[in-house]
């Protein structure tokens, strides 16, 4: 008895590797790299607001909660360096 799954129909598109169509592979693509860059966006944003806010403090004289919201903004900056560092990696395309 044939395999009829290994046959492909005149008119249907092949598989693809991974058993989804050409249109899938390139819109999960596409989806999981704007997700990876609007995490970086977002991770970057947020290191943004939250240094001129320490600034802010620190200005103000508000040390004790300067500090810690640097720490917090060079944590979402160090995050968003390692995800820009291995984007690539994170994706495999």
């Amino acid at each position: 008895m044939p395999i009829l799954c290994d046959r492909v129909r005149p008119g249907l598109a092949a598989p693809a590797r991974g058993g989804g169509t050409p249109m899938h592979d390139l819109l999960l693509n596409r989806t999981l790299r704007l997700t990876v860059v609007g995490t970086i966006a977002v991770l970057g944003f947020t290191c943004l607001i939250l240094s001129y806010q320490a600034l802010s403090d620190s200005i103000g004289g508000s040390v004790a909660a300067a500090v810690a919201k640097l720490g917090w903004g060079l944590a979402a900056g160090a995050a968003g360096l390692g995800l820009i560092r291995y984007r690539n990696d994170l994706i495999d395309t």
